[in-house]
């Protein structure tokens, strides 16, 4: 059996949990987890609550990161990290083996970094994307382990909308790559393949950050333009729990939010 260790505090990673400990190839080792609430995520739409919270409703053991690390060290161990906020230096993930999966919400090498669901509103992304990438030096640069991606109409879709469709699409490659056989042999390498192949083929590579997200949402009013315009940057900064777009006008300030919300159907 291949030993696990997830990494995680979103529902998504409680979603991830479960399959794991429902696989009876693999042994989850522990959950290196925070304590949230079980509905501090209640704003990413999932059944699911907080990895905490249900750790201690299932008696399932909670490690603290150096002590995750140092079980590592000792033995072949999986990583899987699930949108985990902590930083892995390559001294810590290079102590698991085979390595530490991310579940990343966007098409890789085209989305790296943060806040993909807003940035791929403000370019009117023609698909979305869920991608399994070991975790490498540079930002989600790793080779890739899984990726599904699905074509979407996107021009009524929010922020949120595109953020909901990569949780379906992460399940969708997480279950892919369950269903390996590689993956309950711990003897066996898992299979995946470096980003440069899909570069290779034509597609590009770029980095995003939060801070560059941040400085669009304020927009002066006299900047504003065709409604179209200002429909796009409102459903790009619609999420709940989350500021939404802000036009300033003097001293004056109004938040835009896209009342309805429509993800659209992937095809």
């Amino acid at each position: 059996m291949r030993k696990v260790i997830v990494f995680g505090n979103v529902p998504l990673a409680t979603w991830v949990v479960e399959r794991i400990l429902s696989h009876s190839k693999l042994d989850l080792v522990g959950v290196v987890c925070d304590p949230y609430e079980e509905d501090h995520f209640h704003n990413h739409g999932m059944s699911e609550k907080s990895l905490y919270s249900y750790c201690l409703n299932n008696e399932i053991k909670i490690l603290g990161f150096d002590e995750a690390g140092d079980l590592a060290n000792k033995t072949s161990i999986l990583g899987v990290s699930v949108r985990y906020h902590r930083l892995f230096k390559k001294e810590y993930y290079e102590r698991f083996n085979p390595g530490i999966i991310n579940l990343h919400g966007g098409e890789l090498p085209r989305y790296r970094g943060a806040n993909i669901a807003n940035y791929a509103i403000l370019e009117s992304a023609p698909r979305i994307g869920g991608t399994l990438h070991f975790i490498a030096e540079g930002i989600d640069s790793g080779d890739i382990v899984e990726r599904v991606t699905k074509k979407v109409d996107i021009n009524k879709m929010t922020a949120f909308g595109f953020f909901s469709k990569t949780l379906e699409a992460l399940k969708e490659a997480f279950t892919l790559f369950l269903e390996r056989n590689d993956v309950q042999d711990e003897s066996l390498e898992l299979k995946a393949t470096p980003q440069t192949v899909y570069e290779e083929a034509g597609e590009v590579n770029r980095l995003y950050y939060k801070k560059n997200i941040e400085k669009k949402r304020m927009l002066s009013f006299s900047d504003v333009g065709e409604w179209e315009e200002l429909y796009r940057l409102a459903r790009a900064y619609t999420f709940p729990g989350h500021e939404g777009l802000v036009l300033v006008n003097g001293d004056e300030k109004i938040e835009l939010r896209v009342v309805s919300d429509d993800r659209a159907d992937s095809q």
